[in-house]
C-alpha cells in the first residue's frame, strides 16, 4: 500500500519537478518505509534517477496540452480516458494522500474525480500562473476553480502564490491553502565561495522565452568588462523553447563576452564559480528557487523587479539591513540589465562580502527543506 502518491509527469527536470524530488530526498529511510511513496509519471530517466531508494515510480502517460489549439483540443479528448484510468490506479493503491504537481496532473485527477474513478484526500501544488491567450485564460480559470473546489488542500509554494490562489476561492475556503516553500537542505550543500569582484555573471535555467535569456545577452553586450554565461537547455517537446534557443544562439554569435554553456549538469558548481547570477522572468514567477540557491553559494543575486524573486531579495535585504535596490534590476530591458551589471562590477570586495557572506544563514532560517517536508507529511 502506498500512503503517499505524487502525480508528476516528470518529462523534464524543471523547478516544479525538482520541488517534488527535493521533498522526497528530504524524507528519512524510516519515513519512506512508513509512507511508501509512489510517483505516477516520472517519465524521464533523469527524473527517476534522482528519486531516493525506496520510492517507487510508474509511468502515467498523461496527455500534453502544449502546442496549437488543435493539439490542445486533442489532448482534452485524450484526457477523459487517461483521467479515468489514472483514477482507477489511484483507487487501487488506497493512498492516504494524493499530491498533483502540474496542471496536467491536476486536470487528469479532476476528470477521474468527476467520473467517480477516485475521490479522496487530494492536495494540489500551485507553482506559477501562465496564460497564453484569452480563450485559454477563460478555460483555465474555470478549471482552476473546479480543481480548487474539489481539492482538500492547496499547496502554495510562496506567499505570492497564496495571494493568487485566494482570488479563485470563496473567503470560507481560504483555510485550504498552505504554504510549503521549495526549501533547501543547507547541510548537504557544498562550501560557498565569496568573490572579491564581479566579473563572471551567470543566468541559470531552462532556455525559455519566459526566462529572459535574450534580454540578458543584450545587456551583457553593453558591459565588456563582464563575462556572461547562460546555462540551460530547451525543452525538445516545446516548439516555443526550441525556436527561442535558435534565436538566442543567433544573438550570442557576435557577443564576444557571452558564452552559452548548454545543458546544466552541475548547478552547484556553476553557482560557486559565478560571482553573480541574473534572474529575469518575463512573466510573473511565484518563487525563485535559484535566488536562494545563489545566496547559499555566496553568489550575488541580481533579479527582475517583480513577483517571487523580488520578494525573496526584499526579505533578504530587510534581514541584512540594506536597501533592496542593490539586488533589483529596474526594468526588463538590456539597458537596465547593463546598468545593474555595471553597478555590481563597481562594488568593492568589502561591499560584496557584506552582501553575500550571510546568505546561507538567511536561507537556513527562512527556507528550510526539512520544515517544508514536515508540513507536507502533516497532510498524510
Amino acid at each position: 500500500m502506498h500512503s503517499l502518491i505524487f502525480i508528476d509527469q516528470g518529462e523534464i527536470l524543471g523547478g516544479a519537478e525538482r520541488y517534488i524530488i527535493d521533498l522526497l530526498n528530504a524524507m528519512t529511510p524510516a519515513e519512506i518505509a512508513q509512507f511508501q511513496p509512489l510517483v505516477l509519471g516520472a517519465e524521464a530517466e533523469a527524473y527517476r534517477a534522482k528519486l531516493p531508494s525506496g520510492v517507487a515510480s510508474e509511468s502515467a502517460n498523461l496527455p500534453s496540452f502544449k502546442g496549437n489549439a488543435v493539439k490542445k483540443l486533442l489532448a482534452g479528448a485524450r484526457l477523459l480516458p487517461a483521467g479515468m484510468a489514472l483514477g482507477k490506479r489511484v483507487k487501487a493503491a488506497s493512498p492516504n494522500l494524493v499530491v498533483t504537481n502540474t496542471p496536467r496532473a491536476h486536470f487528469a485527477v479532476l476528470v477521474g474525480w468527476w467520473l467517480g474513478a477516485w475521490r479522496g484526500n487530494w492536495a494540489v501544488v500551485v507553482h506559477d500562473f501562465h496564460t497564453e491567450k484569452k480563450v485559454w485564460s477563460s478555460v483555465e480559470k474555470w478549471l482552476r476553480r473546479a480543481i480548487f473546489k474539489q481539492a482538500k488542500t492547496i499547496i502554495a509554494v510562496s506567499v505570492i502564490t497564496r495571494q493568487k490562489v485566494r482570488g479563485y476561492l470563496k473567503e470560507g475556503e481560504f483555510g485550504k491553502v498552505r504554504i510549503i516553500e521549495n526549501g533547501l537542505d543547507i547541510v548537504a550543500l557544498p562550501a560557498a565561495r565569496i568573490s572579491t569582484e564581479i566579473t563572471k555573471v551567470l543566468q541559470l535555467g531552462r532556455i525559455d522565452p519566459r526566462k529572459g535569456q535574450r534580454i540578458f545577452a543584450a545587456g551583457v553586450a553593453k558591459v565588456p568588462k563582464i563575462y556572461g554565461f547562460i546555462a540551460g537547455s530547451e525543452n525538445p517537446g516545446d516548439p516555443a523553447t526550441v525556436t527561442y534557443k535558435a534565436a538566442l544562439e543567433a544573438d550570442a554569435k557576435p557577443i564576444k563576452n557571452l558564452h552559452l554553456l548548454g545543458e546544466v549538469t552541475a548547478p552547484w558548481a556553476m553557482l560557486a564559480e559565478a560571482d553573480a547570477i541574473v534572474v529575469l522572468p518575463t512573466e510573473p514567477e511565484t518563487f525563485g528557487r535559484v535566488v536562494i540557491e545563489a545566496l547559499c553559494m555566496g553568489t550575488l543575486p541580481l533579479v527582475a523587479n517583480m513577483t517571487g524573486p523580488k520578494e525573496i531579495v526584499q526579505q533578504y535585504a530587510k534581514w541584512l539591513g540594506v536597501p533592496p535596490d542593490v539586488f533589483l534590476i529596474s526594468d526588463l530591458t538590456p539597458e537596465a540589465v547593463a546598468e545593474k551589471l555595471q553597478a555590481a562590477a563597481e562594488l568593492s570586495a568589502d561591499e560584496l562580502a557584506f552582501l553575500v557572506d550571510r546568505g546561507r544563514d538567511f536561507v537556513a532560517e527562512q527556507y528550510s527543506l526539512h520544515e517544508s517536508k514536515k508540513r507536507l507529511l502533516e497532510l498524510v
